[in-house]
């Protein structure tokens, strides 16, 4: 494989999976933020996440996240 010596990941997981599917629970989307930073292992791998603000359930999910750093 020719991988270029930079990459890097946008996650839209929690702003299209909110669109395709009932909505994560904010719980769900705090586990997959962690699975995020735990392949990200600290390198800046993973440089952003897209969120939804619409709700007060989406507000919470991304308060948790907030929290985690």
């Amino acid at each position: 494989y020719d991988i270029p010596e930079e990459i890097w990941i946008t996650d839209t997981t929690f702003r299209d999976g909110q669109q395709a599917r009932p909505p994560y629970t904010p719980e769900q989307i705090l586990k997959v933020y962690d699975f995020l930073h735990e392949i990200d292992g600290g390198t800046g791998l993973i440089r952003q996440c897209e969120f939804f603000l619409y709700s007060k359930r989406d507000r919470k999910a991304v308060q948790l996240c907030k929290e985690r750093g």
